[in-house]
C-alpha cells in the first residue's frame, strides 16, 4: 500500500510540475495579472468621467463666482482620480509615460480653465468690452484645445490597456483549460489509486481479521497467566476504577472480579495500618500523580470484605503506552502475615542473643581483666625466682667452678641457660599476651620504611655478615604501626636467622605483589627453609619446625599469626627444604583498587 501510495504521489507530484512549467512557459499567470491591471485602470477611467462632465458643463453658466467654486471642487476630484488611475498603470512602463503625460495634459486643461472662469469671476457686474469679450474667448479656446490634447492622450494609454485585458481573456481560458486537465489527471490518478488501495484493503483487513485472533489467542493466554500468579493482581484505569483482577485477589479482599469491575479502588482494597488503624494512602493515587512505582509501608494490612485482615506488601507500577502516556495502574500485592510472625519470631531471638552478647562480652572483658592480673603476676612473681637462679648460677660460676667437676660445671651451665630460656619464654607469652588485647589504632603505615630500618638493625648486630637486602619501596597499608612492627621484626628476623648457614650468597627479599585480586606482602629468604608437611603447626605457640641450633621460643609466627588476625587479614608460608621460604600476608581493605 505504501509503494502504490508512493507511486501515486511521485505521478502527481509529475503532472503538478507539468501544469506549473506551461503556466510559467506560457507566461499566464504574467498575462492575467497585467489584465487584472488593465481592467482595474480602464474601470478607473470610468471614475474620471463624470469630475471632466461637471467642468464641461460650467460652460454656459451666467454666474461665474459659484462656478469657480464647482469648477474647483471637481479639479480636485478629478486630480485624486488621475493619480489613483498613475497607481493603477504602474504595472507596465508604457502605460507610465502615458499616464504622466495624461496627468500633465489634464493639469494644463484645469489651468486654462481655472483661468479663463477666473477672468470671468473678475469681470462679474461689469460691462464687458470686445477685447475683453475676445480674452475670454481666447482663454476658452486654449481650454478646450488642451481638454482635447488630454482626451488623445488618455486614448492613447486605451490601446495598451484593452490589448492587456483581450491577452488576460485568452491567459484565463488557457488557464481554466490547463486547470481542467491537471484536475482530470489528478482524479483519473486518484480512482487508480483507489482501486489499488481497495486491494490493498482487502488484504489488510485479511490480515488483520488473522491478526485479532492472534490478538485473543494472546488476551487469552494473558488472562490465564495473570490467573495462575501467586501474588494477587488487581489493575485500574486512570480514574483509580477497577478494570481487572485475578483470583489471589479475590480471596484476599472477599471480592469477585465481576462485582469488582468498574469500582473505586478505594472500595474493594482498604488498607490500614497495623498499629494505629488508620488509613493508608492509596498506592494508585500516588502512582497516577509522579508516574513512579510505589510500595505500601511497612506493617499495613488488608480489611477484607468478610472482616478478616491479611499483613501485605505490594507495589504499583504504571502502565504506559509507547509514548509514556499512563493508561493505568497495576497493583501487585501478597500476604506476608505468615513473614512478619518469623520476623517477629527473629527479632525476639535476636534480642535474645544480643542480651547473651552482652553478658557474654562482660564475662570476656572480666577475662581480659584477669589475665592482665596473670600477666602481671607472670611478669613479676615469676622472674623474681628466675632471677635468683641466674643469680647464684652465675656466682657459682664465678666464684666456685674450680671446686666442681667437669660434670657439675656442665650442669650448672644447663641450668643458667634454662633459666634464661625460662625468661625468654615469659617475655615471648607477655608480647603473644599483649597483642592479643592491645586496641587496633588504624593508620596509614610504611612496610618499606619499617623493613629499612629493621634491615639495618639486624647488619648493626653482625656487621661481619653479608646479605642482600631487596627491598620494595612504597609498599603502604592501613594498620596499627607498633603492631605491624612486630609482624616485620619476626619475619625478617626469621630470615635473617635461618639463613646464617649462606654466608657469600644469603638474600632477604620484602614486596608486595597481586594474588586472587589482593595487594600481597611476602617476606622471602633463600635460607634452609622447612618442610611444608608441618606447616600448619607454623602458627601455633611454642610450635618449633628446627632444632635447638637456631634460637627462638616458637612464639614469633603465633604472635604474628594473631596480630594479622586481628587486621582482618591471612598469612601463610610456602617453603622446601634447603630452598628457602616465602611468607605471605594481606591485611584489610587490600582489595587491587581498593
Amino acid at each position: 500500500m505504501h509503494r502504490n501510495k508512493l507511486r501515486g504521489l511521485l505521478a502527481a507530484l509529475a503532472g503538478i510540475t507539468l501544469y506549473l512549467v506551461l503556466l510559467l512557459i506560457l507566461g499566464i499567470p504574467d498575462r492575467i495579472t497585467r489584465g487584472n491591471h488593465a481592467q482595474l485602470a480602464i474601470q478607473q477611467l470610468d471614475r474620471m468621467r463624470p469630475p471632466m462632465i461637471r467642468i464641461q458643463r460650467l460652460k454656459g453658466a451666467t454666474a461665474p463666482s459659484p462656478e469657480l467654486q464647482r469648477l474647483d471642487e471637481a479639479a480636485a476630484d478629478l486630480r485624486e482620480q488621475i493619480a489613483h488611475y498613475q497607481a493603477l498603470a504602474r504595472y507596465d512602463t508604457q502605460l507610465i509615460a502615458l499616464t504622466e503625460q495624461f496627468a500633465a495634459a489634464s493639469e494644463t486643461w484645469l489651468a486654462d480653465e481655472q483661468a479663463s472662469w477666473q477672468r470671468r469671476a473678475e469681470l462679474e457686474g461689469e460691462t464687458a468690452g470686445m477685447i475683453v469679450v475676445k480674452e475670454i474667448q481666447r482663454l476658452h479656446q486654449q481650454a478646450v484645445a488642451s481638454f482635447l490634447i488630454a482626451l488623445e492622450v488618455l486614448a492613447r494609454g486605451e490601446q495598451p490597456m484593452h490589448a492587456d485585458i483581450e491577452a488576460g481573456r485568452l491567459a484565463s481560458q488557457s488557464f481554466r483549460f490547463l486547470t481542467a486537465g491537471l484536475v482530470l489527471f489528478l482524479l483519473t490518478l486518484l480512482f487508480l489509486y483507489q482501486r489499488a488501495s481497495q486491494r490493498e484493503l482487502q488484504a489488510a483487513y485479511s490480515k488483520l481479521q488473522a491478526t485479532r485472533r492472534q490478538l485473543a489467542e494472546r488476551e487469552e493466554y494473558l488472562s490465564r497467566t495473570l490467573d495462575s500468579i501467586g501474588d494477587a493482581v488487581i489493575t485500574t484505569n486512570t480514574e483509580g476504577r477497577i478494570t481487572r483482577m485475578n483470583p489471589v485477589a479475590e480471596r484476599l479482599t472477599g471480592w469477585t472480579a465481576d462485582e469488582a469491575l468498574g469500582k473505586p479502588l478505594t472500595e474493594v482494597f482498604r488498607i490500614r495500618n497495623a498499629h494505629t488503624r488508620e488509613e493508608v494512602e492509596n498506592p494508585v493515587n500516588k502512582v497516577l500523580q509522579n508516574g513512579n512505582i510505589v510500595g505500601l509501608a511497612n506493617h499495613t494490612v488488608l480489611l477484607s470484605r468478610n472482616g478478616d485482615e491479611f499483613q501485605i506488601a505490594d507495589s504499583g507500577a504504571p502502565i504506559c503506552d509507547n509514548n509514556g502516556e499512563i493508561l493505568g495502574v497495576i497493583l501487585v500485592f501478597r500476604d506476608v502475615t505468615d513473614e512478619y510472625r518469623l520476623q517477629e519470631q527473629i527479632r525476639l531471638h535476636r534480642d535474645e542473643l544480643e542480651a547473651r552478647v552482652a553478658e557474654r562480652t562482660a564475662d570476656l572483658e572480666q577475662s581480659n581483666r584477669e589475665l592482665e592480673s596473670f600477666s602481671y603476676a607472670v611478669s613479676h612473681d615469676l622472674r623474681a625466682p628466675l632471677r635468683a637462679i641466674n643469680g647464684f648460677s652465675q656466682i657459682l660460676l664465678d666464684d666456685n667452678l674450680a671446686q666442681l667437676d667437669a660434670t657439675g660445671q656442665d650442669y650448672l651451665r644447663r641450668v643458667a641457660a634454662a633459666a634464661r630460656y625460662m625468661g625468654e619464654l615469659i617475655d615471648a607469652m607477655l608480647v603473644l599476651s599483649r597483642v592479643s588485647r592491645q586496641e587496633i589504632r588504624r593508620q596509614p603505615v610504611d612496610l618499606s620504611q619499617y623493613a629499612r630500618e629493621i634491615a639495618e638493625e639486624f647488619q648493626q648486630q653482625d656487621p661481619e655478615r653479608k646479605v642482600e637486602w631487596c627491598i620494595t619501596e612504597g609498599v603502604e597499608v592501613e594498620g596499627d604501626p607498633e603492631l605491624l612492627r612486630v609482624v616485620l621484626v619476626n619475619l625478617l628476623g626469621n630470615a635473617w636467622k635461618y639463613s646464617r648457614d649462606r654466608r657469600n650468597d644469603c638474600r632477604i627479599e620484602f614486596g608486595i605483589i597481586e594474588r586472587d585480586g589482593l595487594r600481597t606482602c611476602y617476606v622471602r629468604d633463600n635460607g634452609c627453609g622447612f618442610d611444608p608437611t608441618y606447616a600448619d603447626k607454623l602458627f601455633t605457640a611454642f610450635q618449633r619446625l628446627h632444632g635447638r641450633e637456631y634460637e627462638g621460643t616458637g612464639v614469633g609466627l603465633a604472635t604474628v599469626f594473631r596480630i594479622i588476625r586481628r587486621h582482618h587479614g591471612e598469612i601463610y608460608g610456602e617453603s622446601q627444604p634447603g630452598k628457602g621460604a616465602t611468607f605471605y600476608f594481606t591485611l584489610a581493605n587490600a582489595r587491587n583498587g581498593g
